[in-house]
């Protein structure tokens, strides 16, 4: 009796330390599935965070991006000053020693105003003969005393010196002309070259007369957005033709040749 109850004490222990090793087992796998739970979540809130990031970045590179009339611009800042840039390759006309040659070239231009707003009104397609200079007339009233008329000017300047465009400048009103010793530029005196000239007008707006005469009518000192309307649809244009030669690569050549058709 005493062996048996011995031998059924010994048993009731052993199952009672079992019971009491299943139960520290529990304790202890708790922990680490609540780790792995924990490592789950973070997990998948960084990748949601990447993700946010992500879109959040490309909508606000989406902002900075204007598209018009197939000319994609970045929205840059100098300093306070919101700039439109907009870059392509163009296709320059060079002669060394008597030997011509293209050689594509990166040109840059910025605009202070954003294309796709900039509402002024274009009256016929913009051209610029090949191997010809460009000449700009300026009129003296109403343009000298506005205050972004010089930048403007210099825009175009450099637009068309960096499209390997000559440019001549002078004086659209004879007499301004003659009293301050300036060329005298008119379309009649140049009609195989385009002719530009910038006046004052009632209604700020681009028109066309005869082949490569146009006239940049300013009102309220316009001067700025006028002539980089100008030089906007210039680009247009001159995309239009090489897409409608079948020659279009991405590249631009604003010179137009005489036998273009």
């Amino acid at each position: 009796m005493v062996k048996r109850k011995n031998i059924k004490k010994i048993r009731t222990m052993e199952k009672k330390d079992l019971e009491g090793n299943e139960e520290s087992l529990d304790e202890v796998m708790k922990p680490k599935i609540n780790t792995n739970k924990e490592l789950y979540w973070v997990f998948g809130a960084m990748v949601g965070l990447i993700i946010i990031f992500l879109v959040s970045y490309s909508i606000f590179q989406g902002f900075k991006n204007i598209n018009y009339q197939g000319l994609t611009f970045k929205k840059e800042m100098f300093g306070q000053i919101p700039l439109y840039h907009y870059y392509y390759i163009g296709k320059i006309k060079s002669v060394t020693g008597g030997v011509v040659s293209e050689q594509n070239r990166k040109i840059d231009l910025f605009l202070r105003n954003n294309p796709k707003e900039n509402n002024i009104s274009v009256d016929g397609e913009i051209i610029f003969p090949e191997d010809k200079n460009v000449y700009i007339g300026i009129g003296s009233e109403g343009i000298s005393e506005c205050k972004y008329s010089v930048i403007g000017l210099a825009t175009l300047s450099s637009f068309l010196s960096q499209n390997g465009i000559g440019i001549k400048a002078g004086a659209a009103n004879l007499e301004d002309a003659k009293a301050n010793n300036l060329t005298y530029i008119n379309c009649e005196k140049y009609p195989e070259s385009a002719v530009v000239l910038i006046e004052k007008g009632d209604e700020t707006k681009i028109t066309k007369s005869k082949d490569y005469c146009y006239t940049i009518s300013v009102n309220n000192c316009e001067t700025l957005p006028a002539i980089e309307k100008f030089i906007v649809q210039s680009l247009i244009d001159a995309k239009e033709r090489a897409k409608s030669s079948g020659q279009y690569q991405n590249d631009v050549t604003l010179a137009k040749k005489k036998n273009f058709k």
